[in-house]
């Protein structure tokens, strides 16, 4: 199967990497988005047991993005169009929710099923093929923002850079804490049923792209009840240092950007990245409340299958629809070995292929040799300004989350909401992916952390133990000690 693989483009390519927890059942339709918007040979994804990584052609990214920038210097209401227009595909793919809800999908008739799992797929690549945008400025983020500021000749402090670049909103792990000691605050008949509504809410928090984990109400109520231990005068500054300390960054972004005076164009810009930071988190909620139903779907599938449901996660909508789940045992081994460690692809006619075995170690050595070969050190991107030495700890999936202790440095592909506990022990952040509007820099932001981003290999070079010194004014992070 490699004859029909351009292997030498694969060589050309200055590839941007990404990757975490996840198994193409659940990330295949964004990914399918981005080939879409990038071009198909332009994204490569590995699997390796539960971990993924996808390979983007940066170039390409770097052309999207600045068609973006360049659309929104124009229009300073472009952004606020395309989430709108998001918006509506989300509504439209929460409408097929609510009728999978009402429905027992093990009652329903297979042309059913199939039909229903169409429909919310479609209605799925709809909103990511809007949203796929945001990816582009993971890696030229910072890029982008320094050509603008170039172009103009403005002079712009780092930390007012990272101000004007923030989004207005709170973030949803901000919404989650306030919402939390709003209840405690709540009168106590009332506690029982807000608690309920908060955990509707919030039961997402904990998902990430392989895991469809519901937090019950049990995970909130032990929350709810460490806060009943402390004062309701604690309780009350808690909530007032929250939204004074939101209020007022918003009110000095306001004087700033009175203060700077900038261009039409490029306030537009800046406002662009306000945005996409906003429109990340909601995309965020709303792509861990979906994998909750392809999860519905996945089960149902295996079922019917007779094939283990952690296999069926290795499956493709295209190869569901073209069987029918009328697995046979080839199928069924194929999904198997993919579950171990596989590369998916397109090929010469741009159509998808899946590599196991040996073709899958061939291809990984060409694609990884040509990747490493593009870092001579360590370095990121500075998000969170300050100095730290400390003791690494890689954390890639849920299961290395008791590894992390006070005081560590916490090293991550990349970080979502179920991170927050262990970013609060943390004091700095590396992190493989990301840009100046990620989950990571935000939260690094808000708890006063060096952090820095987009190192792209830090959980490949660094291990459990080793002592590092985490330059977050430079970007540069400096191994002391190796384990």
């Amino acid at each position: 199967m490699l004859s029909g693989i351009d292997l030498n483009y694969i060589k050309t390519v200055n590839w941007y990497r990404q990757g975490g927890a996840g198994v193409p059942f659940y990330f295949i339709v964004p990914f399918y988005s981005g080939m879409k918007l990038w071009g198909k040979k332009n994204l490569i994804v590995h699997q390796d047991g539960v971990m993924h990584r996808g390979y983007f052609n940066s170039l390409a990214e770097l052309k999207a993005g600045n068609a973006d920038i360049v659309k929104q210097s124009r229009d300073r209401r472009y952004i606020d169009s395309k989430i709108t227009t998001w918006e509506n595909c989300i509504n439209e793919r929460n409408s097929l929710v609510k009728y999978i809800e009402l429905r027992d999908l093990s009652k329903l008739s297979l042309s059913h099923l199939l039909n229903l799992y169409k429909k919310f797929v479609n209605a799925d690549y709809q909103s990511w093929v809007i949203s796929v945008h945001i990816e582009a400025f993971d890696p030229w983020g910072d890029k982008i923002i320094n050509d603008v500021i170039n172009k103009y000749n403005l002079t712009i402090k780092p930390d007012d850079l990272v101000l004007i670049t923030t989004p207005k909103e709170m973030t949803l792990t901000q919404q989650e804490e306030l919402g939390l000691l709003n209840v405690r605050m709540s009168p106590v008949n009332k506690r029982g049923t807000l608690l309920q509504f908060h955990q509707q809410k919030y039961f997402w928090l904990q998902r990430d792209w392989a895991h469809a984990t519901t937090l019950k109400l049990d995970y909130f109520t032990k929350n709810f009840e460490k806060l009943l231990k402390i004062h309701l005068s604690e309780i009350t500054r808690k909530i007032k240092k929250i939204k004074l300390e939101h209020s007022n960054k918003n009110e000095n972004r306001r004087n700033l950007l009175k203060e700077l005076r900038l261009p039409k164009e490029v306030d537009n810009i800046f406002y662009f990245f306000r945005r996409m930071g906003y429109w990340r988190d909601e995309r965020k909620r709303e792509a861990m409340i979906g994998v909750g139903y392809y999860y519905l779907f996945a089960q149902e599938f295996a079922r019917r299958a007779g094939t283990p449901y952690k296999h069926v996660l290795f499956a493709v909508p295209e190869e569901i629809f073209s069987t029918r789940l009328n697995f046979g045992q080839s199928y069924k081994k194929e999904l198997a070995n993919r579950a171990k460690k596989s590369i998916y692809y397109c090929d010469r006619n741009n159509k998808t292929v899946v590599l196991t075995g040996r073709e899958c170690v061939e291809f990984l050595k060409i694609l990884e040799q040509q990747f490493n070969n593009q870092f001579k050190e360590l370095k990121g991107q500075s998000a969170s300004r300050g100095i730290i030495v400390g003791t690494v700890k890689v954390i890639k999936i849920p299961a290395d989350f008791n590894k992390m202790k006070s005081g560590d440095i916490l090293v991550a592909p990349m970080t979502r909401p179920e991170y927050l506990p262990l970013m609060k022990k943390a004091v700095a952040i590396i992190t493989d992916e990301g840009g100046i509007t990620c989950h990571a820099a935000i939260v690094a932001r808000e708890l006063g952390i060096p952090c820095v981003i987009g190192t792209q290999v830090a959980t490949s070079i660094l291990k459990d133990g080793d002592m590092v010194e985490v330059d977050a004014n430079s970007g540069i992070i400096k191994v002391i000690k190796k384990v």
